[in-house]
C-alpha cells in the first residue's frame, strides 16, 4: 500500500512539475514575443526618423508621376503660383514654381541645358541627391553664375568616359531631383517668368547628338499632394528607395536594424498582419517625436523676446544640411529639425531669402485658432527684390484650404493693400475677416497655424538686426 501510494505521490509530482514547466514555458515564449513586438515598434520609430528626407522626396514625386502624369525627365512648369490645392511642405505662393527628376539608373547620365538669366527672369533653385542633399545650384548663384550652361549628371560611380564642355556633377543617388523658381525681373511679368522656364532641355548623354523634345508638364490646374503619408505607406516607400538606391557606408547599420522589420535590399516588403498593426503605431509615434522636435528644437529666436525664429543651424552638425560629421550622421537634426517641415534646402540658408519663423505672439504664446493677430509690416523691408508672409498648417506643414483661397500676401500685392498713413501695412491672421479689411487678411480656417515671413534678396539691415520686423499682435 504505501508503494502504491509512493508511486502515485511521484506521477503527481511528476505531472505538477510538468505543468509548472509549461507554464513557464508559455511565460518565457510570451515574454520573447512581447520583447519582440516592442523591438519592431522602436525600430519602426527609429527607421522612420532616419528615412525622412528620402521618404519625402519618394512621396513628392510619385505623387507628381500620377497626379500630373509626369515621368523622369519631363520638366514640371508651373504656369501660375502654387496654391492650396497644391500640398506641398512649405511652399510659397508668390513665384512658379519649376520641377525635374532624373533617373540615372534608367538613362544613364543625364544632360539638363539651364539658359543664361533672361531680361525679364531668372531661374533660382537647387538639384538635390535622394537624400535631398544639395549636388548642384544652376543659376546667378550656382556654377554657371547666371550665364547657363550644360550640367552633366552622372550615376554613382561612374567609370565611362565624360566629354568636355559641361558642369560635372558626379551624384551619390541614381534619382536627381531639382526645385526651382522662375522670379520675374525688370519689370517682367508672372507669364514672362513661365516661358523663360520652359526653355530648360533634358536629355540623356547618350542623346547628345540629336536630342530628343523636353516635355513640360503645367500642373497649375491640377491638385496636388505631395505631403508625406504617416502610415504603412511610409514603410513601402522606404522599401522602393533602399531596393534602387545604393547603401551608404554609414547607413549600415541602419540597414541591419530595417531587416528585422522586413526591409531588405532586393526583396518585397511584405510584413505579416501583426507586423503591419505594430509599424502602423510606430510611424504615428515617429510622427509625434518628430512634431515635438521641431516646436521645441528646431528653432531659437532671432530677436531678443521675440515670436520671430530662426533655424537652429549647428555648422558640426549640418555639414551643408547632409547631416553627416566626423563623429555620427545627426538623425534628429535632419528629421525634425529640417525635412520634417521643408524640402530643397539650398547648401547656405539666407544667400538668396531669408525666412523667420512665427510661432507665438508678442506675449509669447503660441499662436491659437481662435484668436486673431495683426502684424504690422514696415514700409521699408530689408529685401530688394520682395517680401511675403503667409500661413500654414501646424498638422501638416502646407497651405490651409479656405474659401479664400489665398494663403499669403505679399509686397507684389501691396496696392491692393489699405496702407496706414506712415507706409505700413497691417496684415490680419484669423478665422474671419475684420470688417473692412479684407484685402488685408489670410484666414487661418479654424486650424492650429503658424506664419513665415520670407525676404527675397535680403540686405544687411536684416542680418544685423539693425532692423526688426515688427511682432504679431493679438487683436479683438
Amino acid at each position: 500500500m504505501m508503494k502504491k501510494n509512493r508511486i502515485t505521490f511521484v506521477i503527481c509530482a511528476i505531472l505538477l512539475f510538468s505543468n509548472s514547466f509549461a507554464q513557464e514555458k508559455q511565460e518565457v515564449e510570451s515574454v520573447k514575443t512581447d520583447l519582440a513586438s516592442q523591438l519592431t515598434y522602436q525600430r519602426g520609430i527609429e527607421a522612420a526618423i532616419w528615412a525622412m528626407p528620402a521618404v519625402s522626396m519618394e512621396f513628392f514625386w510619385n505623387s507628381a508621376f500620377r497626379d500630373f502624369g509626369m515621368d523622369y525627365n519631363d520638366v514640371l512648369a508651373m504656369s501660375k503660383t502654387a496654391e492650396p490645392k497644391h500640398k506641398l511642405l512649405t511652399a510659397n505662393d508668390v513665384t512658379p514654381y519649376l520641377s525635374f527628376a532624373l533617373n540615372l539608373k534608367q538613362d544613364g547620365p543625364v544632360v539638363v541645358e539651364i539658359p543664361a538669366a533672361g531680361e525679364k527672369a531668372v531661374l533660382y533653385g537647387n538639384v538635390v541627391s535622394a537624400w535631398q542633399y544639395e549636388i548642384a545650384a544652376p543659376g546667378p548663384s550656382g556654377d554657371d553664375k547666371g550665364k547657363g550652361g550644360k550640367y552633366l549628371f552622372l550615376p554613382p560611380n561612374y567609370s565611362g568616359d565624360i566629354p568636355e564642355g559641361y558642369f560635372v556633377i558626379n551624384s551619390p543617388s541614381y534619382v536627381v531631383t531639382s526645385a526651382f523658381r522662375s522670379i520675374p525681373i525688370n519689370d517682367g511679368t508672372q507669364t514672362d517668368a513661365y516661358e523663360y522656364s520652359k526653355s530648360i532641355r533634358i536629355y540623356p548623354l547618350s542623346e547628345a547628338e540629336n536630342p530628343s523634345e523636353t516635355r513640360y508638364v503645367d500642373g497649375s490646374q491640377f491638385a496636388y499632394n505631395s505631403l508625406p503619408q504617416y502610415d504603412l505607406s511610409y514603410y513601402e516607400k522606404l522599401s522602393n528607395f533602399i531596393n534602387r538606391e545604393p547603401i551608404n557606408e554609414y547607413d549600415k547599420v541602419m540597414m541591419g536594424m530595417l531587416d528585422y522589420i522586413g526591409i531588405r535590399k532586393g526583396e518585397k516588403f511584405n510584413p505579416d498582419a501583426k507586423t503591419k498593426e505594430i509599424l502602423t503605431t510606430s510611424i504615428e509615434a515617429a510622427k509625434d517625436i518628430m512634431e515635438d522636435w521641431w516646436q521645441t528644437k528646431a528653432f531659437q529666436p532671432f530677436y531678443e523676446n521675440s515670436g520671430w525664429n530662426l533655424m537652429v543651424v549647428d555648422p558640426e552638425r549640418t555639414n551643408w544640411f547632409t547631416y553627416v560629421g566626423d563623429n555620427a550622421v545627426w538623425l534628429d537634426d535632419r528629421a525634425g529639425g529640417l525635412f520634417y517641415w521643408a524640402t530643397y534646402a539650398p547648401r547656405e540658408l539666407g544667400k538668396g531669402t531669408f525666412y523667420l519663423m512665427g510661432l507665438k505672439d508678442s506675449n509669447g504664446e503660441l499662436l491659437k485658432p481662435e484668436y486673431n493677430y495683426k502684424l504690422t509690416v514696415q514700409k521699408e523691408i530689408p529685401a530688394e527684390q520682395f517680401w511675403s508672409v503667409i500661413v500654414y498648417d501646424i498638422e501638416t506643414k502646407a497651405f490651409i484650404s479656405t474659401e479664400s483661397n489665398r494663403p499669403g500676401l505679399s509686397s507684389y500685392g501691396l496696392e491692393d493693400m489699405i496702407k496706414n498713413d506712415d507706409g505700413t501695412v497691417d496684415i490680419y491672421f484669423g478665422e474671419n475677416a475684420p470688417e473692412g479689411k479684407e484685402s488685408n487678411w489670410i484666414s487661418t480656417g479654424g486650424k492650429d497655424f503658424f506664419v513665415i515671413f520670407r525676404f527675397y534678396g535680403p540686405t544687411e539691415e536684416l542680418y544685423d538686426k539693425t532692423f526688426r520686423l515688427n511682432e504679431i499682435e493679438i487683436t479683438k
